[in-house]
């Protein structure tokens, strides 16, 4: 907490060895209660007990053929497949190498004939594959492949489908209301840990549209002006999306599209006959095209490299576009639709698993390749962090005889109830205003009356505000009342009557005005919630947090953080694309804010907007520079310790993740800072976190199937379902009233030395733990440490404020070098 405590100074300080981690860092096992979690985890098991292992052949051809060529070289030991088999048993092709169960020392050689050549064929034993390296991963991932694929169900990426198990959706926010379908089905994958592989085995759900491809590449198109409509926007608009057959139900990767063909080209059929397309659907499946001018999409196939044809009009699309994530409701009925208790989602996978099972296919596959799925998910030992105190100020100080209140969180039933009392730290509010629509003139004195009698209770100082009526010129008249906002005005409150939630233009056009061009803090409000007056209470509340917030207060902290009797610096980095449009380029966002305090509780923030030319990596020291000399500046001293946490953005893995980029320039700014300070010789340790929210893995309070539940705030799993050679945990640290919690995975993918790793890890995880409860926007936890959550925060603000011709707008100077967290 902020008054009892002594900010961080610069005295006895020590030299650090630099093989380990000091000793002073070193901190005893953080509280918590031994757990054991049902998982979605169902073991891999070799039924061939004799030999579990996977052994690596040499192949050499003579006639030789050139390096190049591996597509011919399958084609030739695909020809010596059954005598070879009946010696190596079954194998695998893949990095130029045969993979099989059986170790023979004897060289094997054989004959085949291919393209009117006959070649000779030895194969050699090299090596046994140790588990866990890169061939031994993908051995599995060829079994899991094959093993599903004998189901028949419509594979996207690691999500198997069957079309027939959907429910419908309305989407009412366009011209006409569209009907959807939500497919259901599993997302299958491998999950090998130190000791066993695994597939990790859950519920899935995917919207499917009715209307066709065609149908949304004219939206698009309309969607820019004519000038610049192009076959390349159109291209990469398409490219990567999946789409499904309306005759077949089949669903193909859209790697492409051919504007020089259209429904009139012809094809080879499989009676060998040259057809049109038209005809094709016509003759076999009745349906008749109607626009015959439409370019056809391009799908690969992965297996034997072949290229399809579809028609654009036949075909719709799966998948949430970014027009139906703005309409909240939809999204709302998507997540409605989508929640199952944890008995439906176990009893699902089990039902696909036995399913699986009872397949002809599955059972030959399983005979050849000696490899069987265990129908029992795995049971691993956790454990149940202890979260600690948040700590408030004491309504009644002479009756308690402290200053402080101090909130048991795992005790607490309603923390949105218990934190209704003084925050920890306030800042006077001396000149404010609140602005509204006019509409809205018979709410706006109970608004306020009930948002001062919030602040009395939250003991915020306040001056009456200036309310202003903004006149009903719409977007124009609120830019033209915004302009007239004194700058020295510490914070407004702006109340829009807007029906579509924070999508809407006219909020979306104010808080660019506001963040770019007139450097004033904001708190808007939608009319839809001033209007419940039931709830009212608690949206002042919410309102007068955020704030606190805003305005450099702290609504609270957390006791016992861990290794903050250090100089400890906490970072939080996300960086995110901005695909370019006809209309502009392409965009990087990059934003990082970090800790100043003791208490974790007061931030530095910046966000820089790249364009395709700028040097991501003189960025990132630039912003991290600032970030260190803020810290000095707030503590008198440079930290000893930092940690990084940075987002992962699902599907964006390779893309974002510049770990030793990153690492470097981090290490090389703390070195330059240290150098030139009053102790050149102290040393920083430095430690980055990849956290990547959505995962796959699954864990269920209690081991019995008939009484699962989703896991509470704490819920951690390491060892037993951490990967190989990583420093890795999973943590769940939100809360929810329905639906299922996810735990976060947490990957330790740089630290100065093992030791520091070694030494620390058990506090920074309860470190971990505690910082999600400092995010300010809810009174519960979040799913990752508040410095992320507060930098993504900042990233979308960013990111969602661009339009199809207007870059990210980057935040005005003024907002930066107030330390404030402006963007909340």
């Amino acid at each position: 907490m902020e008054q009892p405590r002594n900010e961080h100074n610069n005295s006895n300080k020590k030299k650090n060895s630099k093989k380990s981690a000091p000793a002073s860092l070193i901190t005893p096992t953080i509280p918590s209660i031994a757990k054991a979690f049902l998982t979605n985890l169902y073991k891999l098991k070799f039924s061939d007990s004799e030999n579990n292992g996977i052994h690596r052949y040499s192949a050499s051809f003579a006639p030789n053929f050139p390096e190049a060529i591996d597509t011919s070289k399958h084609k030739v030991l695909n020809k010596i497949r059954k005598p070879a088999e009946k010696l190596v048993g079954h194998f695998l092709l893949f990095n130029g190498s045969v993979y099989a169960r059986r170790k023979v020392d004897n060289e094997i050689s054989l004959q085949a004939d291919y393209d009117g050549v006959r070649y000779q064929v030895k194969l050699r034993w090299t090596n046994e594959v140790k588990y866990g390296e890169d061939e031994h991963q993908q051995y599995f991932k060829v079994f899991i492949k094959e093993a599903f694929g004998c189901l028949k169900l419509q594979k996207i990426g690691n999500k198997y489908f069957d079309p027939g198990k959907k429910d419908t959706l309305i989407w009412t926010s366009t011209s006409a209301p569209l009907s959807l379908d939500l497919w259901v089905g599993h997302s299958i994958a491998l999950h090998e840990t130190e000791k066993a592989a695994f597939v990790r085995l859950d519920v899935a759900h995917r919207v499917a549209q009715k209307q066709s491809v065609l149908h949304e590449i004219k939206e698009w198109c309309d969607s820019i002006p004519k000038e610049v409509q192009s076959n390349e926007y159109v291209s990469k608009r398409i490219k990567g999306k999946f789409a499904y057959a309306f005759y077949s139900g089949k669903v193909y990767r859209v790697d492409g599209i051919d504007f020089t063909q259209s429904p009139k080209s012809s094809f080879s059929a499989k009676e060998g006959e040259n057809v049109t397309y038209a005809d094709y659907f016509l003759k076999k499946y009745k349906m008749r095209i109607q626009d015959m001018d439409q370019p056809l999409l391009i799908h690969c196939n992965d297996g034997n490299k072949s290229e399809i044809r579809l028609v654009p009009e036949l075909c719709g699309l799966t998948g949430i576009t970014e027009e139906m994530r703005k309409d909240n409701r939809l999204v709302k009925e998507i997540a409605e639709k989508s929640i199952m208790t944890p008995q439906l989602r176990v009893k699902s996978c089990k039902e696909l698993l036995d399913k699986l099972n009872d397949n002809k296919d599955f059972q030959a596959l399983k005979s050849t390749w000696k490899i069987s799925i265990d129908d029992c998910p795995e049971i691993v030992e956790g454990a149940h962090i202890i979260a600690g105190k948040l700590v408030m100020q004491s309504a009644s100080p002479v009756q308690s005889q402290s200053p402080y209140d101090y909130i048991d969180l795992d005790d607490c039933k309603n923390l949105d109830r218990d934190t209704q009392r003084p925050m920890l730290s306030t800042p006077p509010l001396q000149k404010w205003g609140i602005y509204y629509d006019p509409l809205l003139q018979d709410r706006i004195s109970g608004f306020n009356k009930e948002l001062q009698g919030v602040f009395d209770m939250y003991r915020i100082t306040y001056l009456a505000p200036t309310v202003i009526k903004v006149g009903e010129g719409g977007v124009d008249e609120w830019l033209a009342q915004a302009a007239r906002v004194p700058l020295d005005v510490q914070a407004i409150i702006i109340i829009l009557k807007a029906d579509k939630g924070k999508a809407s233009e006219l909020y979306n056009v104010l808080k660019s005005f506001f963040i770019a061009k007139h450097p004033v803090i904001t708190q808007f409000v939608l009319s839809r919630t001033v209007e419940r007056s039931k709830n009212l209470r608690s949206i002042c509340c919410k309102v007068a947090v955020q704030l606190c917030s805003k305005l450099g207060g702290v609504p609270w902290e957390i006791t016992d953080a861990p290794l903050i009797q250090f100089p400890i610096m906490v970072l939080g980095l996300v960086v995110s694309e901005l695909d370019s449009s006809p209309l502009r380029k392409s965009y990087r966002i990059l934003s990082l804010v970090s800790t100043l305090n003791k208490g974790l509780s007061r931030y530095f923030s910046t966000v820089k907007v790249l364009g395709e030319e700028d040097d991501y990596t003189a960025s990132l020291r630039d912003a991290f520079a600032r970030a260190i000399t803020s810290f000095k500046a707030s503590n008198k001293c440079y930290p000893k310790l930092v940690v990084v946490y940075k987002l992962v953005q699902t599907g964006k893995e390779q893309a974002l993740i510049n770990v030793e980029q990153d690492t470097y320039s981090i290490k090389k700014v703390v070195k330059a800072a240290i150098e030139i300070s009053e102790n050149p010789t102290d040393q920083c340790k430095i430690v980055y976190i990849l956290t990547k929210e959505r995962f796959g893995l699954k864990l269920y309070e209690s081991a019995f199937p008939d009484d699962l539940r989703s896991p509470f705030p704490g819920a951690l799993v390491t060892a037993e379902v951490a990967r190989k050679d990583r420093d890795e945990f999973f943590l769940t640290s939100q809360r929810t009233s329905q639906g299922f919690s996810t735990p976060t995975h947490y990957c330790v993918a740089y630290s100065d030395d093992a030791d520091t790793w070694r030494s620390m890890g058990d506090s920074l995880i309860g470190l971990t733990y505690k910082l999600c409860y400092l995010y300010y926007n809810v009174s519960g936890p979040v799913r990752v440490p508040a410095p992320l959550e507060y930098s993504n925060k900042l990233n979308r603000l960013v990111m969602q404020r661009a339009t199809i011709s207007e870059p990210p707008p980057t935040p005005h100077q003024r907002l930066e070098n107030l330390n404030l967290m402006y963007y909340l």
